[in-house]
């Protein structure tokens, strides 16, 4: 579990200061209020870390984890506005972008390992999903239409979504595209943290198959507006 500080840049420094100013008179006002806790974390990022950085010290070994055989999973979870679009997904998903998150970066890294090991004639899959939950409703964002699925559990599969649809890919550049067009169908909104902020939480599974092993890697994006009225969502 890593702490990334995304530092002032790029919020709001006036909602900042007001809500500090606020904050600090509800403690003294009524100091029951608060309660004081330590807690340890495996890595602190400074806002000067990069994202090539991030993705070598944090998530790539749960990307290779699932080439060993492993399923793995990789979570971004905080306030909205805090950077975790950024960190996940970057800007753009362009192959050689310095500013790409940790979604392509896997995807990269995945291909990477695909194309190393066709000398040596070993069949590999990739299928992708990309699914939202918004106001407890499960949606998949590579097909419009399926809307309110389930999740159901198997003896085979395991728990999975009823309904979610899975795309074959054979490139990074493929993948780009299905996650370009998931990402603009997420439901987003403004507040006073994020002009775009993404209003529910997202999860990207890529599936690699190799001859008789299947793992997943999941990549969870999840949107956490705490104190919503003063964030104005």
């Amino acid at each position: 579990m890593c702490i990334r500080d995304r530092g002032s840049s790029g919020i709001n420094a006036e909602y900042m200061g007001s809500d500090e100013v606020e904050r600090q008179i509800e403690m003294r006002e009524n100091p029951l209020l608060c309660q004081y806790y330590s807690f340890k974390f495996d890595y602190i990022y400074e806002e000067s870390a990069t994202q090539a950085f991030v993705y070598e010290n944090t998530a790539r070994a749960a990307v290779t984890s699932i080439l060993e055989g492993y399923n793995a999973s990789i979570l971004a979870y905080g306030q909205t506005g805090t950077g975790k679009t950024y960190t996940m997904e970057g800007f753009q998903f362009l192959e050689g972008d310095a500013k790409r998150g940790i979604m392509p970066r896997c995807v990269e890294e995945v291909f990477g390992f695909v194309e190393s090991w066709k000398s040596q004639k070993v069949a590999f899959g990739v299928k992708v999903s990309y699914l939202q939950i918004y106001n407890e409703v499960i949606s998949d964002l590579l097909k419009g239409d399926r809307n309110n699925l389930q999740i159901r559990e198997d003896k085979k599969r395991g728990i999975s979504v009823e309904g979610l649809s899975e795309w074959v890919v054979n490139s990074p550049s493929e993948i780009y595209n299905l996650l370009r067009k998931g990402t603009n169908s997420r439901v987003t909104a403004s507040n006073r943290l994020n002009d775009i902020s993404s209003r529910s939480h997202a999860v990207f599974v890529m599936t690699v198959e190799q001859t008789s092993k299947e793992d997943d890697l999941t990549l969870i994006h999840i949107c956490r507006c705490r104190r919503i009225e003063r964030c104005r969502s």
